[in-house]
């Protein structure tokens, strides 16, 4: 993945949902489809679904489709952790 090295394949999996997720919330609250993420990320398409995916499924990201946009929650989150 990338030049990063990663001890571990969780860790590249966590990585990759950072990254997502802060480029999402970065551009909130327009919303990006999946292949504009993965081309603003410089990563193939099924990198991005499948960050998109992870982070959807635990309620971080809401998805229409093709489209991919932060949750309230996490918009929420990181304006609180962000002093």
């Amino acid at each position: 993945m990338d030049d990063t090295f990663f001890a571990t394949a969780a860790e590249a999996v966590d990585f990759d949902d950072r990254v997502a997720l802060g480029l999402l919330l970065e551009l909130h609250p327009a919303p990006l489809t999946i292949d504009e993420l993965g081309r603003e990320l410089h990563w193939q398409t099924y990198r991005a679904e499948d960050a998109v995916n992870r982070l959807a499924g635990v309620g971080l990201v809401n998805r229409q489709q093709a489209l991919a946009f932060a949750a309230r929650a996490a918009v929420r989150s990181h304006a609180l952790a962000v002093v």
